[in-house]
């Protein structure tokens, strides 16, 4: 039997990385020749109830992130240097004690599996343990988070060589590590989305006014400012639409936004804060809108085409890997407001063509809950 120990960056079972993650364990769990064990940074969030009442064995231990925003000023640029070194020192130390206690009770680790770039965990752990090691990369970095790796991207670069094998979640991500790192090492898998818990909107009309959800961590690479703006373009063109934003608010970036939406007196845009029932509140809307600089893979696309909504993404990263323009949802030009409104505006006046796109999109959307990424994965373990 082959005892596997994951990796999580956070223990928050409903970010993104944490939850694709958790839809392949909750299927490797299924299989009799495997053992599954996990290193969460803390217990706090929910993750380690989660994995314990799935009878994995969970190890907790201070773990923190590798990389930081991209600075601004020499100032910032040496803070974020001094506190990521700090921090990856701090890391290292606490894999190292759970590498002793691991030892301790006599766990012969087969597989150390890391679920994204943000941390170097499970590099140090797979080393300690002397096993090998899977690395799950799901995030571009500058393109998506306008974040650079605190050793450098290359120096990163030349840890992930060390894997003996990087997961890549989409075609675009993979064609970026392929210039940096062996190309035998790197293996595309589409993430698995459950969606059993999606509910599908019934009306199969849309609305008017047409009602516009943008889902995701409030941020400047996500284009929730560009949509705002596009928003109010259409009210003024006479296109009556709303949007709603979902997201945790405590950031400097949404204060921002949502200071600028008051200032500017931009009617018809709303912020919901963090919801834990965003498969109910996908029933209250018509579209669902990407505006990301570049996604890694779209797992909100995917469930908000299983919700019944239409999809709008931008053209970048992942999101034409998703999105066939007019047949299961819609694309637009990156950061071009025009574009957008043309797309929306075009929605608005054909809302009764829309039934063929919206059968589309979950026809689609239902592909990505059939287990293939975790039947992958489960083939790669066994053959390592």
């Amino acid at each position: 039997m082959k005892k596997i120990l994951f990796v999580f960056h956070d223990s928050k079972p409903k970010s993104g990385a944490t939850a694709s993650m958790l839809d392949i364990i909750n299927n490797l769990l299924k299989k009799n020749d495997l053992q599954i064990f996990a290193l969460i940074p803390n217990n706090k969030d929910g993750l380690y109830e989660l994995l314990v009442k799935k009878n994995v064995r969970v190890f907790e231990a201070p773990l923190y992130g590798a990389r930081h925003p991209v600075p601004q000023k020499i100032r910032s640029f040496i803070k974020y240097k001094i506190r990521g070194l700090f921090k990856i020192i701090t890391t290292y130390l606490s894999v190292f004690k759970i590498s002793k206690k691991i030892n301790k009770l006599n766990e012969r680790i087969d597989l150390v599996y890391s679920n994204t770039s943000d941390t170097y965990a499970g590099y140090f752990l797979s080393n300690l343990l002397k096993a090998k090691h899977i690395w799950h990369v799901r995030e571009f970095g500058i393109e998506d988070q306008n974040c650079v790796h605190t050793i450098g991207d290359k120096q990163y670069y030349n840890l992930l060589n060390t894997s003996d094998k990087v997961i890549v979640i989409s075609q675009a991500l993979k064609y970026k590590l392929s210039q940096y790192i062996n190309n035998d090492k790197l293996m595309l898998v589409y993430d698995d989305v459950q969606l059993h818990d999606c509910l599908l909107k019934n009306n199969k009309n849309i609305e008017k006014p047409l009602k516009i959800l943008s889902v995701g961590t409030i941020s400047e690479g996500k284009g929730q400012k560009f949509v705002i703006d596009t928003i109010e373009a259409l009210n003024k063109k006479g296109i009556e639409c709303s949007l709603s934003i979902v997201g945790n608010i405590d950031s400097e970036y949404a204060k921002n936004l949502f200071d600028y939406v008051e200032k500017n007196s931009i009617n018809n845009v709303f912020f919901l804060g963090f919801r834990e029932d965003i498969n109910r509140v996908r029933l209250n809307y018509d579209i669902g809108i990407i505006s990301s600089k570049a996604e890694a893979f779209g797992r909100v696309t995917i469930e908000g085409m299983a919700a019944g909504l239409i999809m709008i993404a931008s053209n970048t990263g992942a999101n034409p890997e998703l999105i066939s323009d007019k047949k299961n949802g819609f694309l637009y030009k990156y950061n071009d407001l025009n574009s957008l409104v043309d797309v929306i505006s075009y929605i608005y006046g054909n809302r009764n063509d829309m039934q063929t796109i919206r059968e589309n999109a979950i026809k689609f959307a239902n592909e990505f809950s059939s287990g293939i990424a975790s039947q992958k994965i489960y083939n790669l373990i066994k053959n390592l």
